[in-house]
Formats: C-alpha cells, sequence, structure tokens
C-alpha cells in the first residue's frame, strides 16, 4: 500500500535510514580494534556509507520539499480565496 509523501510515517522513515548509516558508521568503527581488518579499507567503507547516506538523504528530501511546497501553495490560494469571499462579503 502506497502511502502520501506528506505522511508523518515518512518523516519516522527518514529517521530510521539515517539511524541505519549510524549504525553502520559505528560498527566499521568496532571493528578497527580486531586484528585482520585494513582500518583504511574500513575507513574507506566509512566513506563510502556517509557519501550513499547523503545521497539518499538528499534525494528523499528535496522529493519530500517539493511535495510540501505543493502543499503550502494549495493551502495558500485556499486561504486567499476565502479572505477574498470574506472581505467581499
Amino acid at each position: 500500500m502506497a502511502s502520501s509523501l506528506r505522511s508523518p510515517q515518512i518523516y519516522h522513515q527518514l529517521q530510521e535510514l539515517d539511524e541505519g548509516f549510524a549504525q553502520v558508521n559505528r560498527a566499521l568503527n568496532r571493528m578497527r580494534s580486531i586484528r585482520g581488518f585494513h582500518t583504511a579499507e574500513l575507513s574507506r567503507y566509512n566513506e563510502l556509507a556517509a557519501e550513499a547516506r547523503a545521497a539518499a538523504l538528499s534525494y528523499l528530501l528535496e522529493i519530500i520539499g517539493e511535495a510540501e511546497s505543493k502543499e503550502a501553495g494549495r493551502l495558500f490560494r485556499s486561504r486567499r480565496r476565502r479572505e477574498t469571499r470574506q472581505d467581499d462579503a
């Protein structure tokens, strides 16, 4: 079932996504203390995860922002029509 881009759930899902990337970061950092893992390689994966996080959140927030802007415009036009009718009465 599809939900609206303006659903309060979407913000919860964004938070979960961000927390998931933070969990990846913490796990990779903890693995630095385990022999056999190369810290440079772990750092590389941390950087890749940070890039993926930034790209994903940027895309998602841009789409959500467009939906919110359209809704703000719709509400503004509705309010202006209502105020105009009240002024004419």
